[in-house]
């Protein structure tokens, strides 16, 4: 009976190592939602998923933005920004 258990065991973490990288199809159709909202300028989301709010900032470093992740009470607020290039003028004093 160990051994079997021992067996099973092992299995089952072996097939969660060999799915962890892969999203489910509901995780899919989310991202591509999300993914949209980016597109379309979208400055935050909110979901109550840690794992959702990791793949938002993914995505929105896909789309050259920023993305702050936010605890509340409801879950994760996703929060965009555009990234942009930090210039300094220097002036000339002659």
């Amino acid at each position: 009976m160990k051994i079997l258990s021992l067996w099973l065991t092992a299995g089952l973490l072996a097939s969660g190592v060999a799915f962890a990288g892969e999203l489910s199809e509901a995780d899919q159709k989310w991202s591509s939602a999300v993914e949209k909202m980016i597109e379309k300028g979208a400055e935050k989301i909110s979901t109550p998923d840690s794992n959702r709010a990791d793949l938002a900032v993914q995505l929105a470093k896909k789309h050259n933005r920023t993305a702050t992740i936010q605890k509340n009470d409801k879950g994760y607020e996703v929060v965009f920004t555009t990234a942009t290039k930090s210039t300094t003028v220097a002036k000339n004093d002659k």
